[in-house]
Order: C-alpha cells, then structure tokens, then sequence
C-alpha cells in the first residue's frame, strides 16, 4: 500500500460514520454513472418519444385554466429542427420495432386528436417531412366540445372574473371551498386531478351543478380532427393509433368498460383508415397489469404511457416510456431552454 492509500484510509477512519456513508454511496455513484455512460458509448443506444398534446398560433397565451399542454407554433418548429439535428425521427412502430439499432434515433407523438395537429402542427411535420403517430380519442372524431377539464376551466376563470356571480356561488359549493374560495389556476388543476379518477357521470353531475349545461358545450370552431382530415394527414404518412374511445382513466374502469374502450376505439380508427391500428397511449398515461393485458389481447402492439424516460431494448413494447418537457424558443421570442434533450442526446 503506498503513503497516499495509507493516508486516504486514515483520513477516512477519522471522519464520522454518518459522513463516511455519505461519501462510500457518493463514490458508488460516481461509479455507476461512469458505468452508464461507458455503456452508452459504447452502444450508442439513446432513443426518445417525444409526446404533445395541442399547438396554438404564434403569439396566444397559455391558457392557465387548461391542464391540456401546447406549444406555439413556432416553438414546435424550433424544437423539431432541434431534434432532427439530433436523432433520426422515426415512425413510431418502426423506432420500437428497430430499437437494437446503435444510431440515436426519437419519434413524435399526439395525444387527443385535437384539429390543431392537423391546422398548426401537421404543416410543420410536411415541411421537415418529420414523421409522427396521433393517438386519437374516437368518440371526439369532428366534436365542438372539448374535454370536461376545458368546461371545467371556463367555470374557474369565470368565477375569478366575477367572484360574487351565481356561477362562482355554485361552484364554490361543489367545491366545498367555503365562504373565501380560490379561484386560482392552481387550484384549478388541483381539482382537474382530484376528479380524474371519477366516473364521468359523477364529473357531468358536479359540472351541472356549477352552472354548466350541455348547450354552452361546444366551441365556435371544431375542437377535435375530422374524419377527412385523419385520413388526409394519413395518406401522406402520418399514422394514427388508440387513446380509446372517452377518454377513461382505464384502471379505474370495470373489464367490460375496459374491454369496449379499447376494442371499440381501434375499431372505430380501422374503419376510417382501411388499415390495421395496433398502437395505443393510455388516456393520463395509467394503466395497470389488467390495461397492458387487455390491450394485447384486442391487438395492440405498442402501448405508450407519460413515463418520463429514454426507449431502450429493456422498454416493454405495450409500457413505452414519453418525453412532455416544458419549452421556450428564443427564435420565436421566448427562452430556449433544450437542455433535458440535449443531456438526452449526450448521454
């Protein structure tokens, strides 16, 4: 043993237990992750999904009363670019089909089946011909109402707008908030999440009692994709698959609902494009062993949830982890801010 090895155990001896353990796990650590990188290089295995939901107009706020994300146009367009630069897109049977490939390689995703995919996003793919899948919710297919969680934020940013108004009475009390409510975003969200893994009659039920009626349940222009647009987007290679057909928080759901969510949507999807779906996103991104079995068992192939995290060959094809960060572009008049992919994509 040399004086240097001598004098770092010494050193070590004398350090409290406490603060010995901190450093042995830091050590292993630092360990670990140098072993990680060292596989990566050498596999050079570092595939992404990336996953959106809505894209709106150059210069529209954020909604802060919809819990559903967007992005400005020209941020989406930023951020392909940015990810072309870095990875071969793939469609997104194809990246999981051939993930054993050493080349980093991403693939884009939808969720919902809003029209925007079509009006602001679609546009964007042709134009850096970037292939994409959009997971659609059947049942919405050419709708002008939204999800109840929008109607649900139009109640929110009304009672904020006129607190002592009857609307805001109602909706404090199915909200049990009391005489001195919040009316605020965040507690918007709060009970977007609380009321997720409600059934969808309890969900009418409360909105109705807040004030909301089925009449005011509609936009002035389309909420959701077309049959003619799906199948315009789909003859220029965009591919579609499930994310069923209402939009159900699934494990929650009996097997007979559950079954007929999944069967049905994919179905629905078959008869308007004449080719086979077997691709789903699980509505939240929940599912649970009896989901995933399900799923396999009406002909999916690939299930994709919100877990954040990369594709890799241990990824299970029916459990596939998506990408949702938060981005700004300074091109387009906001902060870049691509450092999660770009760790990604060094790693």
């Amino acid at each position: 043993m040399t004086v240097g090895q001598v004098r770092g155990k010494v050193g070590l001896m004398c350090i409290r237990p406490s603060m010995k353990r901190l450093l042995i796990g830091t050590r292993r650590l630092l360990l670990a992750s140098r072993l990680d990188r060292l596989a990566r290089a050498a596999t050079g295995r570092r595939h992404i999904v990336l996953t959106f939901h809505r894209v709106r107009p150059d210069g529209e706020a954020l909604d802060s009363y919809d819990t559903c994300p967007s992005l400005p146009t020209g941020v989406f367009r930023c951020l392909l670019k940015w990810l072309k630069s870095h990875f071969e897109i793939l469609p997104l049977e194809e990246l999981v089909r051939t993930r054993s490939v050493s080349r980093p390689a991403a693939a884009v995703t939808f969720d919902d089946g809003w029209q925007d995919n079509f009006s602001l996003a679609y546009p964007v793919l042709r134009e850096l011909n970037i292939p994409a899948t959009v997971f659609v919710t059947t049942a919405k297919i050419g709708s002008y109402s939204p999800f109840w969680q929008q109607n649900l934020g139009k109640l929110f940013r009304g009672a904020t707008a006129e607190p002592t108004s009857n609307r805001a009475r109602d909706l404090r009390q199915v909200l049990a908030t009391g005489s001195n409510p919040s009316f605020t975003p965040e507690a918007y969200r709060a009970t977007v999440t609380k009321w997720k893994d409600l059934p969808i009659a309890e969900v009418d039920r409360r909105l109705s009692q807040a004030g909301w009626s089925p009449s005011e349940n509609s936009e002035a222009t389309r909420s959701f994709l077309s049959v003619d647009e799906i199948r315009e987007m789909a003859r220029e290679g965009i591919s579609f698959g499930s994310h069923t057909v209402n939009h159900l928080i699934l494990p929650v759901q009996p097997s007979d609902i559950l079954s007929r969510e999944l069967a049905n949507s994919r179905q629905d999807l078959e008869a308007i494009l004449g080719t086979s779906v077997t691709t789903i996103a699980y509505p939240n991104g929940d599912w649970s062993a009896d989901v995933v079995r399900c799923a396999a068992s009406v002909g999916y192939r690939v299930g994709c949830t919100t877990r954040h995290g990369r594709l890799t060959t241990r990824s299970a094809s029916l459990l596939i982890p998506r990408i949702e960060p938060e981005w700004d572009c300074p091109e387009c008049g906001d902060t870049f801010d691509a450092r999660s992919l770009e760790w990604l994509a060094k790693w």
